[in-house]
């Protein structure tokens, strides 16, 4: 049995396509996330302020092929480090 990829922490509460914006990913990513993983979220409830952590990625993270999974967790890692130096430089 093979081990599947966990999704990166910032998915618990990033939505998909807060992801496909944000995170510097490749069109086959970016385009899954739209035309896959987009549709199957639910409609925003009107009484919400900030849709975006009300269906985060994780929540479909089972719809995401594994190799998509790496990269994803790359890019948020990287994401991640970036922040992480502009915070250091500026602090």
């Amino acid at each position: 049995m093979t081990k599947r990829t966990k999704a990166h922490p910032l998915f618990s509460t990033w939505s998909a396509d807060t992801v496909a914006e944000c995170l510097t990913v490749p069109d086959d990513i970016y385009k899954h996330l739209w035309n896959v993983i987009v549709p199957l979220q639910p409609k925003p409830r009107p009484e919400r302020e900030e849709p975006t952590y009300e269906y985060p990625l994780k929540t479909f993270w089972s719809q995401v092929p594994e190799a998509m999974r790496r990269e994803l967790n790359k890019a948020a890692d990287k994401h991640e480090e970036e922040y992480r130096g502009a915070v250091n430089n500026n602090g």
